[in-house]
C-alpha cells in the first residue's frame, strides 16, 4: 500500500512539473473593444476594426464569451446570399477575444483556406486575407509578449518585423495622406502573409523533403492576394513574387514537366537570386544558396 501511495505521489509530481513547464500560449480574454484595438495595432484598417467590433458586440451570447461561429453553407448555390461578413467577423473576433496565439493562427489558417475556395465574393475574400494577416501579426506580437514575460527569446523568421509606417507627426499638417496610409497598411498585410508562407515552406528543410506536405490553402491565399492563378502549387512565379517584399523566398516546390520549360524556369530563378545577391551583399550568401535548384 505504501508503495502505491509513493508511486501515486511521484506521478502527481511529474504531472505538476510538466504542467509548470508547459509554455503559456494565451493571455486574459479581451473585450470586443480591446480586440479591435489589437487588430488596429496589427495593421488592420481602423474602419474594418471598428466594423468588426460592432459585429462582435451584436453576436456576443454571454459576458466574457467570444461570438459563436456560424457554419458555411455546403451548397455553392447558397453562397451568394450567405452572410460572409458575419462568419468572418466571428472568426476574427472570436480568435482575438480568446487572446490565444494558437487560436489566432488557427483562425488565420481557416480564413486563408476559405479565401482560396471558389464562389467566395471578391470583397469577402479581401476581408478574409486582411483579417488573416492581422491575426498572424497579432499572434506573433502576443508570442513575443509572453516570451518576454518568461524571459525566453522567440525565434522570428527573417524579415518578420515590418518597417515603421510613418514618423510620428508633431502637427496635423504633417499627417500623411490617407491614400499613403492605406497603401502602407495593404503592403504590410501582404508582406505578413508572404513571411508566413515562406516560413511554412522552409519547414523540414523545404523542397524536396517537404514537398506534398505543404499547406496548399496558404499558397492559394497568397496567390489570390497577388493576382496569380490560385492553384496551390508553389512554383517559380509564386516564389519570385515574394522577392518584391525583400524576402529570400523558399526554393520552388514544383517545375514544369516539359523539360525545356523546366530548364528555362530554373535558369530564370537562378538569375534572379544571383541578381539579388549583388544588390543585397549583407545576405549575398543566402541569396546564392537559394539560387541552387539543380537537384529539385
Amino acid at each position: 500500500m505504501t508503495g502505491i501511495v509513493i508511486l501515486s505521489l511521484m506521478g502527481l509530481g511529474l504531472t505538476l512539473a510538466l504542467a509548470a513547464g508547459k509554455k503559456k500560449k494565451a493571455g486574459p480574454p479581451l473585450s470586443p473593444a480591446a480586440a479591435a484595438e489589437a487588430l488596429r495595432r496589427a495593421g488592420l484598417p481602423a474602419d474594418l476594426a471598428e466594423a468588426l467590433e460592432r459585429r462582435a458586440e451584436e453576436m456576443v451570447v454571454a459576458p466574457g464569451l467570444p461570438p459563436t461561429v456560424p457554419s458555411i453553407p455546403s451548397r455553392p448555390a447558397l453562397e451568394p446570399e450567405y452572410d460572409w461578413s458575419g462568419w468572418i467577423a466571428s472568426k476574427i473576433m472570436g480568435a482575438m477575444q480568446s487572446h490565444s496565439v494558437d487560436g489566432a493562427r488557427a483562425a488565420a489558417h481557416a480564413l486563408e483556406a476559405q479565401a482560396g475556395q471558389p464562389g467566395v465574393p471578391t470583397d469577402a475574400r479581401s476581408l478574409m486575407l486582411q483579417g488573416a494577416a492581422a491575426l498572424r501579426s497579432a499572434a506573433l506580437s502576443w508570442e513575443q509578449e509572453l516570451a518576454a514575460a518568461r524571459s525566453i527569446p522567440v525565434s522570428i523568421p527573417t524579415g518578420a518585423v515590418p518597417e515603421p509606417y510613418f514618423p510620428i507627426p508633431t502637427s496635423p499638417e504633417e499627417l500623411p495622406p490617407l491614400e499613403d496610409v492605406a497603401r502602407v497598411v495593404k503592403h504590410t498585410a501582404e508582406k505578413t502573409l508572404a513571411i508566413a508562407l515562406t516560413h511554412m515552406l522552409n519547414q523540414n528543410g523545404g523542397a524536396p523533403d517537404n514537398r506534398y506536405k505543404e499547406d496548399r490553402n496558404m499558397v492559394k491565399a497568397y496567390q489570390a492576394q497577388q493576382g496569380l492563378t490560385p492553384d496551390g502549387l508553389y512554383g517559380v512565379g509564386t516564389g519570385l513574387s515574394i522577392v518584391g517584399y525583400n524576402i529570400i523566398p523558399a526554393k520552388p516546390y514544383y517545375f514544369s514537366k516539359t523539360y525545356s520549360k523546366m530548364l528555362a524556369s530554373k535558369a530564370r530563378w537562378k538569375d534572379e537570386m544571383l541578381r539579388m545577391a549583388q544588390l543585397d551583399p549583407a545576405r549575398a550568401l543566402q541569396w546564392q544558396a537559394a539560387s541552387d535548384v539543380r537537384s529539385l
